[in-house]
């Protein structure tokens, strides 16, 4: 938080102030609630089991009271305060407004560092501290988040479809997909919490890549706003098959890593909760329109503004660019080809999760070193 505050405010655009000062409100306010449920856990430790601890190997043993339908149980208030915070970090409809200020007027790294890690931490929250600690709130409670994030695909995929301005729209796309990972996590079972988790990283890519994009252009051009482009492909073809293959990656086209993830999340809703998937196979639909409309508007068609005045100079990405993009283009084929090589590492951990619905698998036994003795190593 800290650190992006600054960053942000220090080196962002002309409303940098604003954005950086919205950004820490919004953050801050949540934590609050998630510092207050982590010292009512604490204190629990203490009166159940004699010690004061933040240990989640303690908490995990807790015996935490929850009444159906009972708001003020006391499960339900400390999965709500968690809950809270997590959702404004995703951010999910209506905490999201943030995200886009933060976005626009951040420096390119700094969206970047925004879509691939911090917004994770929202969703990585929810399956690693609700589900776990509230299993009983989480899966009661569940339709509330369910909702919200159908609202959240579909309205952020609506909005980015106006946009003027590429990074913002960008930034949109971002609400919408963060609301799949939502639906993902809250169907609970097998095939949700998988897509889920592989839709955190995806995501993580597939955006992070968009802004590198965006801000390799903007580098040279000093504009974002799509009118102001138009048959940018003749003027610049190695970043144009970048921007395209990234965008596929976007929208979920088969043998990219978002397909992947996005199936696997429809799929898990869909056996959980069939009605809400109607509704955000909507999401799915606009994300290619927005996208593509885009891509077509930039890269394809008469020559705008910009191309006519930079004619006869490079407007392409240059050799250092290029090896910043390679490793991204890899993993969005490789995750899309072979998504086993990912799921290997995640499978018995989930699936000890849905069954339990209480802890991650966290046991550990013994193993035998050649020399005799013992070593302690994670099963």
């Amino acid at each position: 938080l800290i650190p992006m505050y600054f960053m942000v405010g220090i080196w962002g655009g002309e409303n940098r102030i604003y954005a950086s000062m919205k950004f820490f409100i919004y953050t801050m306010f949540g934590s609050l609630f998630m510092l207050l449920s982590i010292i009512a856990l604490m204190f629990m430790t203490e009166d159940q089991l004699g010690t004061m601890s933040s240990s989640f190997i303690q908490f995990y043993k807790l015996n935490i009271p929850f009444i159906a339908g009972e708001f003020f149980s006391t499960q339900t208030l400390l999965f709500f305060g968690f809950a809270i915070a997590f959702a404004i970090k995703v951010p999910l409809f209506p905490f999201h407004t943030w995200l886009p200020d933060a976005h626009v007027q951040a420096p390119t790294p700094g969206s970047v560092i925004l879509a691939g890690v911090m917004l994770k931490m929202g969703t990585y929250g929810f399956m690693r501290i609700s589900l776990p600690l509230f299993p009983a709130a989480t899966e009661y409670w569940g339709w509330v988040f369910l909702v919200l994030a159908v609202i959240g695909v579909i309205y952020g995929a609506l909005v980015a479809m106006v946009q003027p301005d590429m990074k913002k729209l960008v930034a949109y796309s971002s609400v919408s997909h963060m609301g799949f990972v939502i639906m993902g996590l809250f169907a609970m079972n097998m095939e949700g919490l998988t897509g889920g988790l592989y839709q955190m990283l995806n995501h993580g890519i597939s955006t992070g890549a968009l802004f590198l994009l965006v801000g390799m252009i903007y580098e040279r051009t000093h504009s974002r706003k799509i009118d102001d482009y138009g048959g940018l492909a003749p003027a610049a073809p190695i970043f144009t098959i970048f921007f395209i293959i990234v965008t596929m990656s976007s929208i979920a086209v088969p043998l990219t890593n978002g397909f992947v993830g996005e199936f696997l999340i429809m799929l898990g809703t869909f056996l959980a909760y069939k009605p809400f998937v109607i509704f955000a196979v909507l999401g799915v639909v606009f994300a290619a329109t927005y996208m593509l409309w885009m891509v077509k508007r930039v890269f394809f068609g008469p020559a705008g503004k910009i191309v006519t005045e930079w004619k006869g100079k490079s407007l392409d990405i240059n050799t250092r660019e290029i090896a910043v993009l390679v490793p991204l283009v890899l993993m969005i084929f490789w995750m899309g080809i072979f998504p086993n090589h990912f799921f290997k590492y995640t499978e018995k951990s989930i699936d000890h999760l849905v069954k339990n619905k209480t802890q991650y698998f966290l046991s550990i036994k013994p193993q035998l070193k050649n020399n005799g003795s013992y070593s302690q190593m994670d099963n």
